[in-house]
This record gives structure tokens, sequence and C-alpha cells, in this order.
């Protein structure tokens, strides 16, 4: 009889509905299938699901246990309750509740920072002032140190020795007979026959043809520019013709005249008559003015 009412329920599905426990346990038990979801499933495929009532009494039969004393089962067949607990464990886990008919509410925007517009992070970065029409003029280079060479001992003081030119109008110069880089009788001359730089004997001397330390020649900026020694055997002297710093072809040699340090034009050559060097005092300095006096002191205030 079951099968014959699955069979009519197979061909018109529209006729399944909702039935009670114990009617879809009847029908669940001839449904085809080898285990109780298989059977579950067969009959959703069918519309065939339990009715409002049937699952009110499958809530009850799975709050109260069969040995509890104030419950009685409806169907006291032991089939029927193995039934049961086959199906709550194969429905049970499927049921879902009914969605709320509410919809939930639209998730808040967060709100603002409260305070005037921030113009600094907004307004102030994104502004570009235009770009000038002019070019900007070039950087300027550094005036190297005007004058002309100058001597400098060869020992660790690294004493000044007055300015290598031909001016002897240049109080420090050399060629100054009257002046103290200049005068035969001078300690710190080169010209002294008789002091440590001029000396033929004298290690430090200018005038020795065998001397290791004379003085030295430096720019004003501090270029080296050799001994300002006679030892022709020296290879940084000026007086070794073969040598960088005496060879009339060198650029880095006072002996060359078309050189830098050697012409007689150059404001840089130890050859040139009107050439100062830097340590001349500068004329346009003007004079310092005198420190005013202090103040007298006030007398004390008389006592009342």
């Amino acid at each position: 009889m079951h099968r014959v009412f699955l069979l009519a329920m197979m061909v018109s599905p529209v006729l399944a509905q909702q039935f009670d426990l114990w009617d879809y346990l009847r029908l669940e038990g001839e449904a085809p299938g080898t285990s109780m979801s298989e059977k579950v499933k067969w009959l959703d495929s069918l519309g065939i699901t339990l009715s409002e009532r049937g699952k009110r009494e499958l809530s009850a039969a799975s709050d109260k246990p069969a040995s509890s004393p104030g419950y009685q089962p409806t169907a006291p067949s032991a089939r029927r309750r193995m039934w049961g607990s086959a199906l709550r464990s194969a429905f049970i886990p499927r049921y879902q509740p009914a969605a709320s008919s509410y919809p939930l509410p639209a998730p808040v925007a967060p709100v603002a920072p409260f305070g005037p517009p921030q113009l600094r992070s907004v307004f102030i970065p994104r502004y570009q002032p235009a770009a000038s029409s002019y070019p900007l003029p070039a950087p300027i280079a550094p005036i190297a140190p005007f004058g002309s060479p100058q001597l400098r001992s060869s020992d660790s003081q690294r004493s000044y020795l007055g300015n290598l030119n031909a001016n002897p109008l240049d109080p420090n110069s050399v060629s100054n007979p009257l002046g103290r880089y200049g005068s035969p009788l001078s300690p710190d001359s080169v010209n002294n026959p008789l002091g440590i730089y001029g000396s033929p004997i004298s290690p430090y001397s200018a005038n020795n043809p065998l001397a290791n330390w004379a003085p030295d020649i430096v720019t004003p900026d501090g270029k080296y520019l050799g001994k300002f020694s006679s030892n022709p055997l020296d290879p940084n002297s000026v007086s070794n013709p073969l040598g960088q710093y005496g060879s009339p072809l060198s650029p880095k040699s006072v002996n060359n005249p078309y050189g830098m340090y050697g012409s007689r034009y150059s404001p840089y050559s130890a050859t040139n008559p009107l050439s100062f060097g830097q340590s001349t005092p500068n004329l346009l300095t003007l004079p310092s003015v005198p420190a005013l006096p202090p103040p007298p002191a006030l007398p004390p205030l008389p006592k009342y």
C-alpha cells in the first residue's frame, strides 16, 4: 500500500505535502536507500517534509528520553523508536530556522573628525609656485688667494721666509735689500751668507749646493712648487733643469717664462717685478676706532 502511495507521489510531486512524524517515518521506511541520510534526501527530492506538528513531535522526542517516567511514547513499538532516533540524527542537522523578515541595518559610516579643515595637509602640499622665467645666476667660484709664491722653511716650524718675486718695493720680498726677508743682514733672509737660510754650508740654506732641506716654495693657496735650492741633483730643486720644478718647459716651474709661476707678466709669478705677496698689508682697510673710556662712577645716594 505504501509503495503504491510513493509511486503516486513520484508521478505527481505536487500532491506531496507535509506529514506528521509517524507518517513521515512510515514513508521513510519504504523509501529506497541504504542509510537514513539517503532516504531523507530521496524524500526531500519528492517534496515530502515534516509539518509543523511533526517538527514539534520530533523536538519533544529529542528533549524527553524514553526512560523518563513522565514521557509516554505515542508509538510504543521498538521499531518506531529505532526509526525515530535514526530520523532525528539525519533530519535535525538539516533543520535551519526561518530567516528573519526584518533586514539587517546597514553599516554605519565612520564619523569624520570634528574641527576646521586641515589646510596644512590638504592645500599647502599641493600648491606649487609658478616657475620663474628668469634663470638663476650661476654660483660664483671662490677666488683663489692672490699673490706671488712664498718661501717656507723645511723644518717642523714651517716658518715664513718672505715672498718670492722680483719686486724691490714689496716689503716682504726677497728682492727688497732693505726688507726683513731680502736684507743680507737679516737672520730670516735667504740672502744672508751667515744666516741659517743663506749660508753655503747650512743644510737648510738656499745657497748650499748640497743641501737637502732648502726652503720650500708654495703658492698662497698651498700648492707646492719645489725647493728654492742651488742643488742641481735634488729632483725637487728649482736648479735642476730636468726636474718638474726646475725645467723651463714645466708648468709648475718658476723658470718657465711662459708659465703661470715664471712669466714676468703673471701676478702669480716669481719673476714679476710688480707682483706683491698675499702677506702685503691691505691698503683699503680702515683704521680701527679707539675704544671709548668707561663712564665715571656715580656718587652714592645720601642716606635718610
